[in-house]
């Protein structure tokens, strides 16, 4: 079974942002730290705690404080460039997300409004790749650019990707903030087509997890 139909899934609603926790041998592996109580419950009486970051941008990091109060023991690995940007509101675009929401549909209640926050740095960080096991299972991080710099999306055991928004079930996005077209089409594409053959879920940032070629065919030039 593909680890995208065992992983928990949690949502951020005013931004359908997700987070995705896995949870084996009472250890917990957390992708995307949202502002959920359900997942602040479910990460609460963990033995460990191993959250990694998939991108900088605030709907992706709302709860990281929090879950860092409650859990000071939780390892956090990002990007060195995803780390750096999370430190100040206008890294990680809090400082303009209530211009960002006035363009989404769940942006209609004063209580979404988002003041500009900042986190601590990532606890380990890296450039282009990464390799770590976690439970005895292999985990390959790998950099992307297209969608923020320092991106990244996370390969486990060779089946599931965990995309956070470099790809998902709608066009991926590159005109915000430290995206970048160029190395989307020219980088982060090629890569993510070559694992075609070999991905069985993908679980993206936003949205249902599905297949790796129907979220490709989304987007085309």
């Amino acid at each position: 079974m593909a680890f995208g139909e065992i992983m928990q899934r949690f949502t951020w609603e005013i931004l359908d942002a997700n987070s995705w926790l896995l949870v084996e041998n009472d250890c917990g592996l957390l992708f995307d730290p949202v502002d959920s109580s359900a997942l602040y419950g479910a990460i609460s009486g963990l033995k460990e705690l191993l959250i990694v970051l998939t991108h900088c941008h605030f709907d992706h990091i709302c709860g990281l404080n929090h879950i860092r109060n409650i859990r000071s023991d939780a390892c956090v690995i990002a990007t060195s460039a995803c780390s750096e940007r999370i430190c100040r509101s206008s890294g990680n675009l809090s400082n303009i997300a209530n211009v960002l929401m006035a363009f989404h549909k769940h942006n209609d209640r004063i209580e979404d409004i988002i003041d500009p926050f900042s986190c601590k740095a990532a606890d380990r960080t890296f450039q282009k790749e990464l390799d770590i096991e976690w439970q005895n299972h292999k985990l390959r991080l790998e950099e992307y650019n297209g969608h923020s710099r320092g991106g990244l999306c996370c390969e486990i055991d060779g089946s599931t990707l965990i995309t956070g928004d470099t790809l998902l079930p709608i066009p991926t996005i590159t005109r915000l903030p430290g995206g970048s077209t160029r190395a989307f089409w020219e980088e982060d594409m090629p890569r993510l087509t070559a694992m075609k053959e070999r991905i069985k879920i993908v679980c993206p940032g936003h949205g249902e997890p599905g297949q790796i070629d129907e979220m490709l065919s989304i987007n085309k030039r």
